[in-house]
């Protein structure tokens, strides 16, 4: 299992939820997702938009580094940053 933690771009804004607003029902978005591999995080990021079949911005996961709210994530970078996987 690993968690994606989106950054807050545009791509992402439909399907993860980037406020820290309280309110009295629960929240459907979240600002990360959990998935049972990355090839299904990619699928999903296909889904979104990323392209796969750019040789000039490749896909990367560059890591492990600490983040200093998730602990110790991966970059995941595609010409600017996307987010981060936590593993």
């Amino acid at each position: 299992m690993i968690t994606f933690y989106a950054r807050d771009i545009g791509i992402w804004r439909k399907d993860f939820c980037f406020t820290n607003d309280i309110t009295l029902t629960p929240k459907e978005k979240y600002h990360y997702k959990i998935f049972y591999d990355r090839k299904e995080l990619i699928e999903f990021m296909k889904s979104c938009g990323v392209r796969l079949d750019d040789p000039k911005h490749p896909l990367q996961f560059i890591g492990p580094k600490e983040h200093h709210v998730f602990g110790y994530v991966y970059d995941v970078i595609q010409f600017h940053l996307l987010g981060w996987v936590k593993e």
